[in-house]
Order: C-alpha cells, then structure tokens, then sequence
C-alpha cells in the first residue's frame, strides 16, 4: 500500500491466569461366575482466576495536536519509542474494566455400576456391557463489577444431575468377525471463559467476544 501508516489507538494487555485442578477416582471389579460387575467413584475440583489488564497508546491530540499528529504519523518502527512518549505526544493510559476479569471454581462427584455378562443364545455367543453413571456437577462464575481489592460480583451458577446409561451388545460371529451395537449418553459442558460475561479481543474477526451466564450444558 502507499498510504503512510497512521496510529490511532493501540492497545497493550498483560494477562495473568490461575488454573488448578484437584481430582480422584477409585475403580473395584468383582468376578461373579464369568460375568464381571464394576462399580467407582470419581471426584474433581476446579478453580479458575483470569486477570487481565489493558493499556491504550494514543495520540495526546488534546495538548498539541500538530505534534501528536506528526508521531502518529511516522513508521511503525520508530513511531513507540521512548522519546516519543508524554504530553502532547503519546499517551499510555490504562483501559481496564472490572469487568475484564473473572474468577470461577467448579465441582464434579460421579458414581457408576456396570455389568459386563457373555450370553450364549441357541449356540450363539454375546456380550453384554451395560450400566450407568450418575454425575453432579456445579459451576460458579464471579466477574467483578467495580475494581478494588473487595468488589461486589455478577455471580451465576450452572448446577445439574444427570443420568448417563450405556450398553454395548457385541454378536461374536466368528473368529475374526463381531457384530457390535452401542448405545450411551454424555453431557458437553460450557468451559469458565464460555460463561464469563468478560470481554476478548478476537484478533482474527477483529470483534471482542464476551461469555455468556445463561449457557447451560448439553446433552448428547
């Protein structure tokens, strides 16, 4: 392109996240003839905390317009360095928002019980594999309203309990050949940042992309 290069506004951001995840699980099988019943127990914990912090560089057209238009206007390459920065020049000033940040914590606790059976039917083999899990699952997420060490929050919750069954029915036709059905349900959960009402910058689409609270999770 011909046309010089002009600053507007340009933002720098420094981003701060703390993830930690705590989790166990326990699994006992039990020989019944030759069947097998399994049964466990699985629990995680999860906290989140996303900090982020905006900075605008722009030009201090309000002080002395000629001078801030004649920075704004040099090469990409010498335009932020640092003589060019102060009153009347470059300006760089801080454009947080309380609510760029967000913290959340989340819990799962699931049980199951399955049985997996062989069946011989008019000299036909099977295996049946069926059972089911049940899990409870409780999402928080608190963004901040007003910045401060001790801000008030917009805190939703997502909470539910759901029934997961599966069976898996497998003919054993022959030696090198099966014939297997399946059948199960799961669940798709929003992630922290999927229901945090904070604001990212897409870089890509050049649009700022924000959560949404009332997602809730899916069913499949």
């Amino acid at each position: 392109p011909t046309a010089p290069y002009w600053a507007a506004v340009n933002r720098r951001s420094w981003e701060e996240v703390n993830d930690r995840a705590m989790s166990f699980g326990v699994d006992v099988t039990v020989p019944v003839s030759s069947s097998k019943i399994k049964f466990g127990a699985f629990g995680e914990g999860k906290t989140t905390g996303y900090n982020v912090r905006h900075f605008d560089i722009t030009p201090d057209y309000q002080h002395n317009y000629l001078l801030a238009d004649s920075i704004a206007r040099l090469p990409i390459d010498v335009i932020y360095l640092q003589d060019h920065y102060g009153t009347g020049k470059m300006l760089f000033a801080e454009a947080s928002k309380a609510t760029d940040s967000y913290k959340g914590d989340q819990s799962l606790y699931a049980g199951y019980l399955m049985g997996d059976v062989p069946v011989d039917i008019l000299d036909n083999k099977f295996r049946f594999v069926g059972g089911a899990r049940v899990e409870h699952f409780v999402q928080n997420v608190d963004v901040p309203k007003t910045l401060g060490d001790n801000p008030e929050y917009f805190s939703n919750q997502l909470s539910n309990v759901d029934l997961l069954p599966s069976l898996n029915v497998t003919y054993l036709m022959n030696s090198v050949t099966n014939i297997r059905f399946a059948y199960s349900h799961s669940v798709d959960r929003p992630q922290f940042r999927e229901r945090a009402i904070s604001g990212f910058y897409d870089f890509i689409t050049y649009e700022t992309v924000g959560g949404n609270p009332d997602l809730r999770r899916s069913l499949i």
